[in-house]
């Protein structure tokens, strides 16, 4: 009995004789106030709130405790606890913090984190205020598995969000970066010198110290921002994580790519990143931070796997519909594209506009590499958008330009047919690729002085990109003369391509724009020395036939791991090039004509492919060995051709001036 007082329970005793008078009631004698309304429910019935059907003596246990087979005892300061909804929305708090985190939803995450503190406080304790008999046992306070840590993993504290670690916020809660730097094009001596002790983070269960944080950030500065400079060098992994947890993780993911101390780190952070990236993109709240994330993970794209391939091309679509969806496109009216007062300053818009400006050449490359042209072309809105363009770096202007004629030609040439037979077509043709290869010459005329290799190697890829239509013409066997510009242009591709891995590492940093670029010359060249062609170009056969050697090399060296596409197309080619089959029939004719053509300037790539898969894996039959191929194919809508505009403008002017 002196434990029951102790711990506050008063215990069930046996029942009175019923023909006694009815004792005084325990709670009186528990120094309950009779003042105040009584209660009667015991603690277990008051937890869940249901109606305790028990006596007032407090000595038989009430009806769901003697069901239950629970101990029924009288607390008269019980204190409920956590109902189950509470639980569930407590359990739900990590999922809502780490999309907030992604999505820059400062509002939310705040207010998570102060909830979540409060949570961990532990209940005030009936014994400090001297009116309880039973104290109540400490619930242990669980992990909530929260995946996202603001403080160092040496101390898994609540993390209380405070004002000097926030990002600098718009009116409409998206983060703005400062403006990078002009990049250096050759390849920097960056080393990372920490002003402020990095503190170690962990993203779902992977942890990562301060020092492989800190080495991580110096290869990325140092090997990988050249190519894509959208971040300020000058920022730390403390200041960038700040800004987005999203960015900071999409950085390590980059710089993982090659890293030989730990090779499973890239695998560990690919399908945390892929993850973010698909909840992110699709968030209401998608900010410049998120946009400049999911930039990065697609110009470096990860290996494919069984699950999933051609990432930039899809996610680059989804990237710029989102860019546009909160005026990005659009710096002046952005104001349409919000649902608050927004107040962004010129330095504000003219960095979102240039976001948009990369997710654009982004979206257009990577279109132009799967073969589907139909990239956006850019327009300008108002009469200040050519301000925003005028704004724009150099080097990032000067793509634009170029993949806006690339993105044109391609449409042009869908139009025109890309089945070219008669004398006709081909002469339209020619005269249709020279004036688009003309645009090139002269933007390359304009700002020669000022373009760096890189920006000349993108040229050369796009002038590469409008040779390799002449591959359509057909048959190929009496237009073989035609393919000597393709030939020479991926020749000379593929030198400047050596230059480049000299000085910048350009095999083992480069986007998946290079590789798209260096295995289109192969192929190229592949074709032109395994056919009737090689017997035009004399003496240089060796060299050309040591300029594929050296693209399948480098297609080895941009290979991350075994098995991805670097890998496979370098081995494709490889044994492609010692076959006495490859581009003939069965009976030993020549097949030049290209069996793809619905790829445009990437069908023979393509083509090329899938003669390996034909002769290596076993998928012969895919096309027929002497198909006749379709009379005219277009796959935008019909109208007229380059010469019937010609002809029908010709026969408007003259009927004026008859007129």
């Amino acid at each position: 009995m002196d434990r029951g007082r102790h711990n506050g329970a008063l215990p069930r005793s046996t029942p009175p004789n019923r023909h006694q008078h009815a004792p005084v009631p325990l709670r009186l004698q528990a120094g309950e106030s009779s003042g105040h309304r009584l209660k009667t429910a015991c603690s277990n019935c008051r937890q869940q709130k249901i109606k305790c059907r028990t006596n007032d003596d407090l000595v038989t246990p009430c009806e769901r405790c003697a069901r239950m087979s629970l101990t029924c005892a009288y607390e008269p300061r019980h204190v409920r606890g956590r109902r189950q909804r509470d639980k569930e929305a407590l359990a739900r708090a990590p999922k809502r913090m780490l999309v907030a985190k992604l999505t820059g939803d400062d509002n939310l995450r705040t207010s998570i984190a102060a909830r979540s503190a409060l949570s961990a406080l532990p209940a005030p304790s009936p014994l400090a205020a001297g009116d309880s008999i039973h104290s109540r046992s400490s619930r242990s306070q669980k992990s909530s598995g929260i995946t996202f840590t603001d403080t160092p993993i040496a101390h898994p504290s609540v993390a209380i969000i405070r004002s000097d670690q926030e990002p600098r916020l718009t009116s409409s809660g998206t983060d703005v970066m400062p403006p990078p730097p002009h990049p250096p094009h050759l390849h920097p001596q960056y080393t990372y010198q920490s002003s402020a002790q990095t503190l170690a983070r962990s993203v779902d269960g992977l942890q990562l110290d301060a020092d492989v944080i800190d080495n991580l950030f110096s290869k990325y500065f140092r090997c990988y921002h050249p190519f894509l400079p959208l971040i300020d060098s000058s920022l730390r992994p403390n200041d960038i994580y700040a800004q987005s947890s999203f960015l900071f993780w999409s950085i390590l993911a980059v710089a993982s790519r090659r890293w030989p101390k730990d090779p499973g780190l890239m695998p560990a952070l690919r399908s945390r990143a892929l993850t973010h990236a698909m909840t992110s993109i699709f968030s209401p709240t998608t900010g410049t931070s998120t946009i400049t994330a999911i930039l990065l993970l697609l110009s470096w794209s990860f290996p494919e796997t069984q699950t999933y391939d051609e990432m930039p091309y899809v996610f680059s679509s989804a990237l710029l519909h989102a860019a546009m969806r909160i005026g990005m496109n659009n710096p002046e009216a952005t104001q349409d594209y919000s649902r608050i007062k927004l107040s962004l300053s010129e330095a504000e818009c003219k960095r979102r506009f240039q976001l948009y400006a990369h997710c654009l050449v982004l979206y257009q490359r990577s279109s132009c590499c799967m073969g589907n042209s139909f990239g956006q072309i850019m327009t300008p809105f108002s009469q200040n958008s050519q301000q925003y363009m005028a704004a724009l770096p150099l080097p990032l202007r000067f793509q634009m330009d170029v993949s806006d004629i690339l993105v044109r030609a391609s449409m042009a040439v869908a139009k025109n047919g890309l089945v070219i037979s008669s004398q006709v077509q081909c002469s339209s043709f020619d005269s249709l690729l020279q004036n688009y290869l003309a645009e090139l010459a002269l933007c390359e005329s304009r700002q020669s002085a000022k373009l760096s290799a890189l920006e000349l190697l993108y040229l050369k890829i796009s002038e590469l990109m409008l040779h390799a239509f002449q591959f359509f013409k057909t048959p190929a066997d009496k237009h073989l003369e035609s393919w000597r510009p393709a030939f020479d242009s991926a020749c000379a591709l593929v030198h400047q391509f050596n230059d480049l891995v000299k000085s910048m590492q350009i095999d083992l940093y480069g986007t998946f724009y290079v590789y798209h670029g260096v295995l289109l010359a192969a192929c190229v060249i592949l074709r032109c020395l395994k056919t009737p062609f090689a017997e035009s170009i004399g003496d240089y056969y060796s060299t050309a036939q040591a300029l594929l050697f050296s693209s399948i090399n480098i297609q080895r060296n941009i290979s991350v791991v075994e098995g991805d596409k670097p890998a496979k197309s370098s081995w494709g080619l490889q044994n492609l090039w010692r076959s006495n089959s490859a581009f003939r029939h069965s009976d030993g004719s020549w097949n030049l004509d290209l069996r793809v053509r619905s790829r445009f300037s990437s069908s023979v790539l393509y083509d090329t492919m899938w003669w390996v898969r034909e002769e290596f894996t076993g998928q012969s039959g895919a096309y027929a060995k002497k198909s006749v191929p379709p009379p005219r194919t277009s796959f935008l809508r019909k109208g007229p051709s380059h010469s019937s505009i010609s002809c029908r403008l010709n026969r408007i002017c003259s009927l004026n001036a008859s007129v």
